[in-house]
Order: structure tokens, then sequence, then C-alpha cells
């Protein structure tokens, strides 16, 4: 049988186009890359195309897609006449590709929305007038996305149905702590022939495809598992959506997920609730609010109870009848955690500068939010695993966390070291920018008879550079030739001299191939500054015009990991763990250190190339295996995709010294090295 080349797309928040060609992924573009808006929403042509292009096929080459969204929110494709989708009941072309369970599984129904069989629900079609319900998410993308609404008056906008076709008693709310005999009891009455997909037929440039709309956690869990070392795994998805649909219970065997329970916590919708009342935000918010957590002393402990949505819920009953005519639930745990704080003399009222060092009431919320958020993910996990103990005659010793809430970098330390799982797994790219590589992915396993690559390596960081191919030499020519008085200087060993700039106390960025998929940078697109110094903590945040309070990460050679840090897994090239530093180690790096003495790792090893030789050279000048390292971008801004981005980046911020890399892993490999001249200023 000839190879697949399959195309995922996702057409929700963190757009992405995918192409996996013989189970490899050849590219992975995300769309807010190419665009400059962090997040943005909905699937354009130019996304895909560069998907395509930088994959080294067009779109005649494609044999199927598989497309997914953000669930409970419209999908929108941008040129219609080139890409859509539509639902059919044949699924006589994917069997022909060799799909093992191309149809729905008889005897069962949509698990979650029995009485809505149709998948997609049309809204506003390109060239018609938008409804109001179409007109209402324009507007909610104007306010908390910005958006502008004329962006998408001409797009395809629908709502779509998840598919979840499984058992009815899914619907049915239990408790968190009922979670563990719940799995048991679906696992006996054969949970496990559900289907998380539906067939569509897809057209793209002209040709109609066979396709598959993919389940959003069943892409997420895909994403983790497929790029995971693991052959067999437990798979728990978790992200900021409700119900149902705020993330499942997956069992990974060989090629094939299997869906077992949904779990109904809802801790990621409740953090993001937490940030927004913050003022930290809506997209983007949660991870203001996991290093606003760190300034916090811990004096709400146990402010709210750990549990799932209708545990939540039943709380809210008992603490405030009839709640539920008035206010969210979200509301009524935020204000428990208001009078909290307020009845131990903070000011609850007083305005939150998010430019200051933060005040006890906003460390203190943020520290109880964090605080739940840990022990409800540590008591989920433990009741997945005691519920696969009961049915099962083994539990798959591996985990795979994915979904937004697995960038939690304390709750994944935690279940690391207490949930009781051997090994555990969660990919970069583990919140919406993967799912569209998820979703490929799990199309391709559905094909017994085409290959699919699983690595067993141990992970690098290296595996995360999955962004688009760029010409670095022609560009930076080009860019620099635009503009005057930035110098470019050729050098044979880069690395070399980027740890002698480190040492001598200068902020530098780096540009070397593909740019890292998911939203940590990892030595790719990335500034680094000397730890060594307090000052550089508020100066870095200056230079990325970020509020001065929040913390910045250490990027430090594996081998030394114990030597600086305690807790946590043995490596973490995602910089997904959080550490705690060894107290005698502490005022070293004060840069890297958050108050409450954690630090969020990424380790370093000879893999990984330049970085690697960075840090290297790094430890021979000062003593230190350690460099702060953060993303390479501005205020609100995606990561830094393009040579011309870079060096506006260079004209505009206080950086000292920019990085190109020509190529090549080793540290003598070309590389250039862009300044600006003596007297050039940037903007204030």
């Amino acid at each position: 049988m000839a190879e697949t080349i399959i195309l995922g797309i996702s057409a929700g928040h963190d757009a992405a186009a995918t192409v996996v060609a013989g189970g490899k992924v050849i590219s992975h573009i995300i769309r807010e890359r190419i665009s400059g808006i962090r997040h943005h929403y909905g699937i354009d042509r130019k996304t895909i195309e560069l998907a395509l292009s930088d994959a080294g096929v067009t779109a005649a080459h494609v044999t199927a897609v598989a497309l997914t969204g953000t669930q409970l929110m419209p999908t929108l494709i941008d040129d219609s006449d080139y890409f859509s989708i539509a639902p059919t009941a044949d699924t006589s072309a994917l069997t022909a590709l060799g799909m093992n369970h191309a149809s729905q599984p008889t005897g069962f129904r949509n698990a979650m929305r029995p009485k809505e069989p149709d998948l997609i629900r049309q809204f506003a079609r390109k060239g018609g007038e938008p409804s109001e319900w179409a007109d209402g998410f324009m507007e909610y993308f104007r306010d908390d996305w910005r958006i502008p609404p004329e962006l998408h008056r001409d797009w395809l906008m629908f709502q779509h149905v998840s598919p979840v076709v499984g058992p009815a008693a899914w619907r049915v709310p239990f408790s968190l702590s009922e979670l563990g005999g719940k799995i048991a009891q679906f696992l006996k009455r054969g949970a496990l022939r559900a289907t998380t997909h539906a067939a569509v037929d897809a057209v793209l440039d002209g040709r109609t495809l066979p396709g598959v709309f993919v389940n959003h956690h069943t892409c997420h869990a895909a994403s983790s598992y497929f790029t995971s070392p693991f052959p067999n795994a437990v798979i728990i998805t978790h992200d900021g959506g409700m119900n149902a649909d705020s993330g499942f219970v997956f069992l990974g065997r060989g090629r094939r997920i299997l869906p077992v329970s949904p779990h109904f916590v809802v801790a990621g919708q409740f953090y993001d609730h937490v940030a927004m009342d913050l003022d930290l935000g809506h997209m983007g918010g949660a991870g203001k609010l996991m290093g606003l957590a760190g300034f916090g002393k811990g004096q709400l402990p146990d402010a709210l109870p750990v549990g799932n949505q209708w545990d939540w819920r039943a709380w809210a009953d008992a603490r405030e009848p009839g709640w539920s005519k008035s206010k969210p639930l979200f509301q009524v745990m935020i204000d428990a955690l208001r009078e909290k704080a307020a009845a131990l003399g903070h000011p609850v009222d007083q305005p939150f500068d998010r430019k200051l060092i933060p005040n006890p009431a906003a460390s203190e919320i943020a520290w109880a939010a964090q605080s739940l958020v840990e022990r409800t993910m540590l008591e989920t996990v433990s009741q997945v695993r005691a519920g696969l103990l009961e049915a099962l005659p083994e539990c798959p010793e591996n985990l795979c966390l994915s979904g937004g809430v697995a960038l939690n970098c304390p709750a994944n330390t935690r279940i690391h070291d207490a949930a009781g799982f051997k090994h555990l797994s969660i990919e970069p790219h583990c919140e919406d920018s993967g799912i569209s590589l998820g979703a490929a992915l799990y199309l391709q396993s559905c094909l017994p008879e085409q290959p699919l690559a699983r690595s067993r390596k141990p992970r690098t960081s290296s595996q995360a550079m999955l962004g688009r191919r760029h010409k670095v030499l022609a560009d930076l020519q080009r860019a620099a030739a635009q503009s005057p008085g930035i110098i470019t200087t050729p050098l044979t060993n880069w690395c070399e001299d980027a740890a002698e700039r480190l040492a001598a106390d200068q902020v530098i960025a780096l540009y070397q191939g593909r740019s890292e998929a998911g939203p940590r940078a990892l030595g790719h697109r990335s500034i680094l500054a000397n730890p060594s110094h307090l000052v550089n903590w508020q100066r870095v945040n200056d230079i990325k015009g970020r509020e001065h309070w929040r913390p910045f990460a250490p990027a430090m050679l594996a081998h030394r990991l114990r030597d600086w840090f305690k807790d946590g897994p043995e490596s973490s090239p995602f910089m997904l763990f959080t550490y705690d530093c060894l107290p005698e180690q502490r005022a070293r790096i004060p840069a890297v250190i958050h108050f409450d003495g954690t630090s969020r790792v990424q380790t370093v090893v000879e893999d990984d190339g330049p970085l690697f030789e960075i840090i290297t050279a790094f430890e021979r000048l000062t003593g230190l295996p350690v460099v702060m390292n953060t993303s390479f971008n501005g205020p609100g801004e995606p990561i830094i995709e393009t040579v011309d981005r870079a060096v506006e980046f260079l004209k505009t911020r206080n950086v000292d010294a920019m990085y190109f890399s020509l190529g090549g892993k080793a540290a003598k490999s070309k590389g250039i090295r862009a300044t600006r001249a003596a007297g050039l200023t940037f903007p204030a």
C-alpha cells in the first residue's frame, strides 16, 4: 500500500496545521507564529499551505484529512473554496485506506449530546450575513482575544458537536471520589468499544478526500501518547473545558487509543477564572497565575475542597443556596477565597498593580488556587490508577498527561512524585497548538497497514523542534540590508562567543533551526542571561515588557541537576516540572529562583546541540552549569518565528547581541552575531 500523507488541522484557538507522512511528523505550523497574534483562532489557507510546502508536498499529495477544534467553541475556516468539510455517513473511503474502525459501533449514541446527532450546526457562510450567534462570537474574539471582527466577517463558521459515541452512563454525574469505581465499572461493561471520531468528506484545493473529525481530548491523548516512548500507557487529559469536555481518561495500547471515562474535573476552568478575576488576562493568564502563586505564604490552606464539577456544585449549594440564579460556580469559589483573605486582614479590594510585587491578597488567592489544582489533579490520577488496578489484570506503569493543565509545572511534579506511576510523559505541545498533530497521528494510528513512528529513545528538548524551516542566511542578509545600524559578524564558534557575552553579563537572544512546538522556548528561540545577578530578573522582564514579578526558568546541564535541585523527575527537557533548589545553591543563581525557592527547570543534554555547548562553555567560564532561559518574544506576542521579526526585536528591545545559527549541532558550526551599531539606541 502506498505511503499515506495526512493533513491534520485544528481550527479553534491556537490553530495549526500538521503534515504526517510515513507515520512521522514532517511539518507543524502554528498560526500565531505566522500572524503574530497569540492563540490565533481559526485556520487559514496560508497556514495550511505553509505546512504543506514545509513538508515538501502540495495539496495534490494529501491522502486524508484529520480535523479538530476547540470544544464548545465555533470552528473557523477562512477560505471554504480551498478547504471545507461536510459530515458523511459513507465510510467506504476510510475503509479503503485500511481504517480498522471507521464506522461507529452499533448500539451506541452520542454520549455527551444524545439529542444532537449532527456533527455540524451551520451559523455563517462566506459571503452571507452572520447570524446573531456568530456576531456574538466575533465580539467575544474582539474583547477577549484582541482579534478584530472584520478578520472573520467572510469566514466559514460552524459549531461542531464533539464526536463521542459511547455508554450512556458517561452522561451520569459522579463525584471525584467515585471516579475509580466508575472506571472499573465502565471497563467491565465494555466502554473500550466507544468511538471518538466521525467520518467527514474534506475538500482540499478542489479534491474531495476522506477525513475524520476527531474529538478534542482524543487529539490531546494522541499528541501525548504517540510522541511518548511508551508501548502502553494510561492517558489523562484536562484543560479549560466543562462537563465531559473538560477531559477524559484513555488507555494507550500499541497503536490504539481507547476511551475509558470522563472525569468531570474542571480545575483548569477554575484556574482560568481566578486569573481573570486577578486581571492577569483571559488567554495566557494561567501562566501568570502559576508565577504569582509562588509569592503566597500558604495562609489559605484547604480553603476550597478537592473535587470535580459535581463536588464543587454541591459545595456551592451548601455555602450559598440559590447561587446558580445569580452567579457562575467559579465566582462562588472566588468569593470564598476573597472572604478568607479579607478575614486575615488583607486588602482584597485594593487594585492589583501587575507591575509591582503582588499584594498579599492576590498572592494568597493565587497560592490557594494553585494548591487546589495540585491536590485535585493528584487525586484524579490516584483515582484513575485505583480504578484500573481493580478492573485490569495489570495496570500500565506509564502515565501520559496532556491538555492545557499539563503546563502546570508544580502539579506535574506532585503527580510524578506521589501518584504511583513509574514513568510520566508530557509532550511540549500539550496545549491546543498540538491537537492538529494529535489529530493526524490519531488517523495514522487507525491505519494498521501504515507505519507509525515511535521513538523509544530518552526524550530531549531537540524533539520539540517541529517548526517551519527557514533560509536563515538569505533572510538575515535581506533583513540586515534593510536595517541601517544593525551589524552582522560571521563567527566560526558562535557558541563560545555567546557564552563569553553571558559571562560578561550581557543579555543575548538565540535564533537557530526550527522553532519549538508548544509555548516554552527551549533554546531555538530563546533569550539567555546570566543567572548569578538578581538584577537580571527585572532587567529581562523589562526587555520583554513583562511584569517585574514574573519569574524566569533555568536551563541547565542535565548531569548536574542533582547538584542544584531536588524532587521531580531525573530529566525535564520541555520545562514542564518544578524543582526545589538546594538551599546552599540559591544565592548563586538568584535570577532564576522564585520567591518560594523553586524553579521551572529545563535539563539540557549533548543531543540538544548549541544550547548544551553554550552552557558547557558558560560553566567553564563561571563555574555555573545554568543560564536563564526565557522565550524570544515581546509583550503579548507569540514566540518569534521569522528572521525579520528577530531583527526587528533587536532594533526595538535592549538585548546586547543576537545569534543566528547557520545549521548543524556542533559548537563549531557557523553562525552570525547581530548587534546594534554604537550610538544606535532602541525606543524607550
